[in-house]
């Protein structure tokens, strides 16, 4: 990345996460610094972001490949797709098995994986969790990787205090997944975006 884009930072914008996870991904040793006083952070808190925000650039360069393959080999979408509101290669590699699993349970995903700097997410449409508690092994198993999780009403998420790569955040997301109930056996109900992908695939069916 340019380092022409970082040029004209100003203290404000470090306050803004794009800006921030730009320069986290590609920024200069100065820039770096700035950001890490700014914020007043250690030099391993900078580290694991710089480390995270990588894995998350690399990570969606990667998708953005598989989705312009998909898109001109198999735009049709499939049912559980159209359900979803997207192609299938949206989702990120590490959450994807664990989102297309609990869409199936019933739960309503509407955002998932990459979240701030250093952790993960997995969103819910209303509170599917809200009487929810994962197993306390689970939780002490995790905190031993280096991973706390939170539980909420709608959303699950992974603070991660390790550098980890993306198949070992599968695996943790895949356990996390494994324990959530079934609350609805015939599957989630149609996402958010379903409505107007699925308008986009009956243009696409009609050319």
């Amino acid at each position: 990345m340019s380092m022409e884009i970082f040029h004209n930072v100003t203290d404000g914008d470090l306050k803004n996460e794009d800006v921030v996870i730009r320069i986290l991904s590609g920024g200069s040793a100065e820039q770096i610094e700035k950001l890490r006083l700014f914020h007043n952070l250690t030099k391993e808190q900078i580290e694991l972001f710089q480390y995270y925000a990588k894995l998350r650039k690399s990570v969606h360069e990667k998708m953005r490949e598989e989705i312009r393959e998909r898109i001109k080999k198999n735009p049709i979408a499939t049912e559980e797709e159209l359900n979803m509101g997207a192609y299938i290669e949206f989702i990120e590699p590490q959450v994807k098995d664990a989102v297309i699993n609990l869409r199936r349970k019933g739960y309503n995903t509407f955002l998932s994986g990459f979240d701030g700097y250093h952790s993960q997410k997995i969103s819910f449409d209303e509170e599917p969790l809200k009487d929810y508690c994962l197993p306390q092994q689970l939780i002490n198993e995790t905190k031993v990787d280096g991973v706390d999780v939170v539980i909420k009403p709608n959303y699950v998420k992974l603070v991660i205090n390790e550098m980890m790569g993306i198949d070992e955040i599968k695996k943790i997301w895949d356990k996390i997944e494994n324990n959530l109930p079934v609350i609805n056996k015939n599957g989630a109900e149609p996402s958010r975006g379903s409505i107007s992908f699925k308008q986009k695939q009956k243009k696409l069916q009609s050319q």
